[in-house]
């Protein structure tokens, strides 16, 4: 029996566990179905898709680099979305993913009138457990924001698009990424303390303040967050914290999680009706923040039309991606239509082929009928290929001596002989039964007798 090597798992080699790992891994963009635009971003547009009976989520990026995410592909944990695979082959690079059809956390935000006080406590300890996990593992998501995470139909937060981004979101993003400084994993702590901010007021952070406005700002410390006052001390202690301008003066998730212990307590001492009272105040407070005129003022230096041009090359960017996947789509409909035309033509040419076949099967079978039935054929077909015509009718053995002397054979015997030759020992099995023997008798008998007449 031969040895298993010891490089070897379950029998087989690591090279071909990981080459069947790689092929699982990529999955080929004709394979995935039914898909329907969902949202789009600075990263590309999300669809929602169907593969291998399966709701997917297929993220449409610009760059064959950024579907190299095979160092995430093993990462699980509840909190935090899980890659099925990625489509690396042109025209179309996507990223596939588990899919949750309640969305963006940012779009439950706007939408969701109350959300309870535990609800929102459970909310904030998975977003900090999934950050945790990713920390842990040496992944920074550098673009932690609200539409950046998802509620899965148990109301559980699902982080997703991490490890993926070079840049974040200029509303989102820490002042070191800003002034393009060293970073490390606190740029995520800083964009987790605009998210609590988010959740607290329901309001998109800066909102009415142009782009290049609050990256000049934020990056000079002149542009910040106000937070109401009102709010829990412990939530309203853990959000300036991570709003800390020194990433080494923010706390780590770690520190994050013990925090939220307190913060809960606190939030609990308010009964729920005094919870929904003060969370919709929350919202009136943002919604009055009045930013400084110097940061407000012409939109950050952009003139209305370069807003115009702006928003205008974001819509071109969004139909370029729809256009892509719409011609993916018409070609494999050009080349299934070629398909199903060849397999027609295939058809019919089978169609008449089988035609053709019936009929000489046909003919033949008449032609073989009616040389069996030729009293012609009777007489010259080859006596050791004749069969018997009764079965149950034994076979009888006769000699020449009998034949000559007009003796009948005995009946019963196993077969008919003959000798061929005066004094030979050799008898050869004749086919001829005696019916059939009688009957050729018969018809030479009336042949020799129409030739008499004939010459006569």
């Amino acid at each position: 029996m031969p040895k298993r090597s010891e490089n070897s798992f379950g029998g087989k080699p690591p090279n071909e566990i990981k080459k069947s790992e790689d092929e699982e891994w990529e999955i080929p963009f004709d394979a995935i179905s039914e898909l329907e635009w969902l949202w789009s971003g600075s990263q590309g547009a999300v669809f929602r898709g169907q593969y291998q009976n399966r709701t997917v989520a297929v993220k449409k990026v610009n760059q064959l680099k950024e579907t190299e995410i095979k160092h995430l592909r093993h990462l699980r944990h509840k909190n935090i979305i899980e890659f099925l695979g990625v489509c690396s082959k042109s025209p179309c690079y996507c990223i596939v993913m588990e899919y949750y059809s309640k969305g963006q956390l940012y779009t439950v935000l706007k939408t969701k009138n109350t959300i309870t006080r535990e609800l929102f406590s459970q909310w904030v300890k998975e977003i900090a457990d999934g950050m945790h996990y990713l920390h842990q593992n040496k992944v920074i998501h550098r673009n932690l924001k609200s539409p950046n995470i998802l509620i899965s139909e148990e109301d559980s937060i699902k982080i997703c698009n991490f490890g993926t981004s070079f840049c974040g979101t200029v509303r989102w993003m820490a002042p070191e990424m800003i002034k393009n400084e060293p970073c490390n994993e606190k740029v995520d702590v800083y964009s987790f303390g605009v998210v609590l901010w988010e959740m607290l007021t329901r309001e998109t952070p800066y909102a009415n303040i142009h782009q290049m406005a609050i990256f000049f700002g934020v990056g000079t410390n002149t542009l910040s967050l106000p937070i109401p006052e009102e709010a829990p001390r412990g939530l309203v202690l853990l959000i300036k914290q991570c709003l800390f301008r020194k990433g080494r003066n923010r706390p780590s998730f770690s520190h994050i999680r013990q925090h939220w212990e307190i913060f809960k307590s606190e939030l609990f001492e308010m009964t729920e009706e005094e919870w929904q009272v003060a969370w919709d105040s929350y919202r009136e407070f943002a919604k009055a923040i009045q930013y400084p005129s110097t940061v407000t003022k012409n939109h950050g230096g952009k003139s209305a039309f370069a807003m115009e041009e702006e928003l205008r090359q974001k819509r071109h960017d969004q139909s370029n991606q729809i256009n892509d996947v719409r011609h993916m789509y018409e070609t494999k409909l050009q080349r299934t239509n070629k398909m199903m035309d060849k397999l027609q033509g295939l058809f019919t040419e089978l169609k008449l082929k089988e035609q053709e076949l019936a009929e000489w099967h046909r003919q033949l079978t008449d032609r073989q009928f009616q040389l069996h039935n030729s009293p012609r054929a009777m007489l010259n077909a080859p006596r050791p290929f004749r069969g018997n015509c009764y079965p149950n009718e034994a076979y009888e053995c006769i000699s020449s001596d009998d034949e000559g002397q007009g003796q009948a054979p005995a009946s019963g015997s196993a077969g008919q002989k003959t000798r061929r030759g005066e004094g030979a020992n050799q008898w050869s099995w004749s086919p001829w039964p005696r019916p059939c023997t009688q009957m050729a008798m018969a018809v030479g008998g009336m042949a020799v007798l129409h030739l008499v007449v004939v010459s006569l």
